[in-house]
């Protein structure tokens, strides 16, 4: 890392885990690890992607890790649906055979902020997941129960933060079907890729019925009742089941 520094040229380091005679404190894994040092001045592009709160964050970083043409710490970014790169012939089918891939953290909104979305939240939190809070309960929003990493919001800006903020996916809580429809109306209309409705089928339907969409323009992103069957009544119990139900949805693709 001292040389990196000095010198400003990346390095990538190697290490076989498999081999315990290096260190001999019987802490290998069994595998193998590469490191890319990479100096992060001001100017490097990709140093936004490392931030997963920034507004200016990609939605796709790639790095090269590997000694060939190009030079360790070569990038491309995708951001705005738009490709940059720091070198115009690094093509974009070459980068994803050949680089490292970085993903943002996941964002998620959660409407309705009641006593059973702060377990949901803190669990989030925990992730590191970018949480975003809608609630028409102003005071349910400006208390300080919420973890530091989330975002509280009237529910008047729904649709137009779900689109700006490339929300991933939208729990939807607030308990009252007349609400939970409006909430469900605006995630169908932006292409949420996934949507959580809490409560039963019967349920689920009237919700529908009430926001005017059909079950079969929207089954494939609607998860209702939202959460994995893992069991347990309790509000943690259910926000475990939802959270271990969005882990699946993010990173099992």
């Amino acid at each position: 890392a001292t040389s990196v520094f000095d010198t400003g040229v990346s390095k990538s380091l190697h290490y076989d885990l498999s081999d315990d005679s290096i260190f001999g404190l019987g802490a290998g894994c069994d595998g193998q690890i590469t490191i890319l040092l990479q100096l992060l001045s001001d100017d490097y592009m990709p140093l936004a992607a490392l931030n997963p709160f920034s507004s200016k964050s990609p939605s796709s970083l790639w790095l090269n890790h590997s000694d060939n043409e190009y030079p360790l710490g070569a990038y491309c970014v995708m951001t705005n649906g738009q490709l940059l790169s720091s070198h115009d012939d690094w093509q974009h089918a070459a980068v994803q055979q050949t680089a490292l891939r970085y993903t943002p953290v996941p964002k998620v909104a959660i409407c309705g902020a009641g006593t059973d979305a702060l377990p949901v939240a803190k669990i989030m939190a925990s992730l590191y997941w970018q949480v975003h809070m809608f609630d028409h309960r102003s005071a349910l929003l400006n208390t300080e129960q919420w973890p530091e990493n989330s975002q509280c919001h009237d529910t008047k800006n729904v649709q137009s933060i779900c689109h700006s903020e490339n929300i991933q996916a939208v729990i939807i809580m607030s308990h009252n079907i007349e609400r939970d429809a409006n909430y469900l109306l605006q995630a169908f209309k932006i292409n949420v890729p996934f949507i959580g409705l809490l409560g039963p089928p019967k349920r689920r339907d009237k919700v529908l019925s009430k926001a005017n969409v059909l079950l079969e323009d929207i089954k494939d992103r609607l998860h209702a009742p939202v959460g994995l069957n893992l069991g347990g009544r309790l509000p943690e119990n259910i926000a475990l089941s939802i959270c271990a139900q969005l882990q699946q949805f993010f990173f099992k693709q």
